[in-house]
């Protein structure tokens, strides 16, 4: 199975986008990520729901005064969309991401898969292709703790 028959259109920001108008897309598209692009379309980063709530609860200013640029993660792994559902899987597994901005052969944004989208295919599937298993075992991946320095 290739990621392009589980992706879902995406909904996308600018860098240039204000947090109020990236929370107002998340809460429109019933999501909690917003790939970042740039003027050709290509990803250059990510934010999340927790992104922009940990950055208006640290930085006490407006949602409408912050920017996308100042708080997204510009390290964001994504995938060809001919890529089959177990290499993103596996990519899922070793970036610990649950979302994975998905691009058409030009490098463009094409859509998003998440790992809600690989739980619901595999349930569809009944054994057809993707398992529970598998699902599991990514999300395992995913959550699995990593070392972390003590910052005090």
């Amino acid at each position: 199975m290739k990621v392009k028959e589980l992706m879902r259109p995406p909904l996308a920001c600018r860098p240039s986008t204000d947090l109020a108008t990236a929370a107002r897309l998340m809460r429109y598209g019933n999501c909690g990520f917003l790939p970042v692009v740039g003027h050709d379309n290509e990803v250059v980063g990510s934010i999340t729901d927790r992104d922009v709530s940990m950055a208006l609860a640290s930085q006490h200013v407006s949602a409408m005064d912050l920017k996308v640029e100042s708080i997204m993660n510009s390290d964001v792994p994504s995938c060809p969309e001919e890529d089959t559902i177990e290499d993103a899987m596996s990519l899922m597994r070793d970036c610990h991401s649950r979302h994975l901005p998905v691009t058409n052969p030009e490098g463009r944004l094409h859509g998003v898969l998440s790992i809600s989208d690989l739980a619901l295919a595999a349930r569809e599937s009944a054994g057809h292709g993707l398992c529970f298993d598998d699902v599991v075992e990514t999300l395992r991946g995913i959550g699995r703790h990593r070392r972390v320095e003590r910052l005090l």
